[in-house]
């Protein structure tokens, strides 16, 4: 006859550990990435207000697309016959309006900190064509520091 022995089998102290271990990092990799999604979908809102922003305050202009690259560096691009036709002291004038409006509508505590606003003849076009656009450099980090 023969006899069936049940043994219970103990698994060592460091295995049940290891497996605590990869169970926390698992989880806060899934909030590290769970928070970026947020925070592109912040950026979206902020995107919206600052496009309709623009639309309220300035009726020449036909088309804006906000475009914010990695967190830090945001392009602006104005699609308006009159500002790119206009002298540069408007355009001048108007992007100073307008990156102080970049940092009223985004908040405080954003990554932006460079960015460039680009005047354009082309209404039409949701994205001008850069190359032709006249462009103006912002320092973003610097208009926050003088907003504090």
């Amino acid at each position: 006859m023969l006899k069936v022995v049940k043994k219970a089998i103990h698994l060592p102290k460091f295995i049940f550990m290891k497996s605590t271990l990869n169970l926390v990092f698992t989880a806060l990799l899934a909030l590290l990435l769970g928070s970026c999604k947020e925070t592109e979908n912040n950026a979206g809102k902020y995107k919206e207000v600052l496009t309709d922003s623009i639309f309220k305050r300035y009726n020449t202009i036909a088309s804006v697309t906000v475009e914010v690259k990695d967190g830090h560096e945001i392009e602006l691009s104005i699609g308006s016959k009159d500002l790119f036709a206009a002298d540069e002291s408007v355009r001048q004038r108007n992007c100073s309006e307008l990156s102080a409006l970049i940092v009223k509508v985004f908040p405080a505590d954003n990554e932006l900190d460079k960015g460039a606003i680009y005047y354009s003849d082309d209404e039409k076009s949701e994205k001008p064509n850069l190359k032709s656009s006249k462009a103006y450099p912002i320092d973003i980090a610097q208009l926050k520091k003088q907003r504090k």
